[in-house]
């Protein structure tokens, strides 16, 4: 197979008309620059598949498909397939900023591209922020993450830390003291879980960790102990989790989260900032939890603003 041409121009001036529109909930393009026409429909369910497991989880009843293709072509470039993206979009009320395009044959084992047109620092203004970027990321998390994109439930730069799919060594199958891959999460750190006796450990886990239907050894969310009901819980979980990096290296050390009720999917998560002594009760939300969590973790939004 030909190298797929996937060359970024500088910036795309064409996208300033769109930084002061307000936010619309426009669909998905799809593009092809490979053959796989004739695969479409099974690529758009993969795209589509989470988003819809939510919107039927939640009984919002039928909907259209978030990410849809409305041109069977295989383009020759990525930057024509901008060129046309821009000619096109208002007319075909699809989202000027975020695009899906598949670049590979093999799109089941290596994923797809999720494009943004200006992925510039918003705080910067004028030109910096038309600069265009893409990553790859598996086909099944594609749709539900441009919706949080959209909505603003999550950045570009996040949502490339967390979901980029990027080669790397294959992991030995070895493990850290606490059960833990000894390979470094996509994240940077595991994310650790602490919670009472009756709380399942699987259960809350697939409750929390975003693309919970990936191998569980690429989690970033790890069980790390059940707590006794008796005594201040935070304080046990604390002293756990001390523990706990002290096996784990790739332990976020800092932060964790404390589940203090059998109705924690109701109630919410203890939020844990260990050096500064601070619980935030936070919603047990899938699509949040885990990215504020990085956000703070990693400096892009401050504590005191959760």
């Amino acid at each position: 197979m030909a190298e797929v041409d996937l060359k970024l121009p500088e910036l795309i001036p064409e996208m300033a008309r769109y930084q002061t529109n307000p936010m619309s909930i426009d669909t998905f393009a799809l593009y092809c620059l490979v053959d796989c026409i004739s695969e479409l429909p099974a690529i758009l369910e993969a795209s589509n598949s989470e988003m819809n497991e939510i919107v039927e989880t939640y009984k919002h009843g039928p909907q259209d498909d978030r990410v849809q293709c409305r041109i069977e072509t295989v383009f020759g470039s990525m930057k024509e397939v901008i060129q046309h993206h821009l000619a096109t979009c208002d007319e075909e009320k699809v989202d000027p900023h975020y695009f899906l395009v598949v670049a590979d044959a093999e799109w089941e084992e290596k994923g797809i591209i999720a494009v943004n047109l200006d992925s510039g620092d918003p705080e910067e203004g004028g030109d910096a922020r038309l600069k265009p970027d893409l990553f790859w990321m598996k086909i099944e998390e594609s749709g539900l993450l441009l919706v949080n994109l959209q909505i603003a439930n999550t950045d570009w730069y996040e949502a490339k830390e967390n979901y980029e799919v990027v080669e790397e060594e294959p992991w030995t199958g070895e493990t850290f003291a606490d059960g833990a891959p000894t390979k470094k999460p996509k994240t940077d750190f595991y994310i650790g879980f602490y919670a009472v006796q009756a709380i399942d450990s699987d259960e809350i886990i697939q409750k929390v960790q975003p693309g919970p239907f990936q191998p569980p050894e690429d989690y970033c969310c790890r069980f790390e102990g059940h707590l006794e009901r008796r005594g201040d819980l935070v304080e046990q979980a604390t002293s756990l989790h001390r523990q706990r990096c002290l096996v784990n290296p790739y332990l976020q050390k800092d932060m964790m989260f404390v589940a203090e009720s059998e109705d924690y999917a109701e109630k919410g998560l203890l939020m844990c900032h260990i050096p500064k002594g601070e619980t935030k009760r936070v919603a047990c939300v899938i699509h949040t939890l885990v990215p504020e969590f990085c956000m703070i973790a990693h400096g892009s939004k401050k504590w005191s603003d959760l």
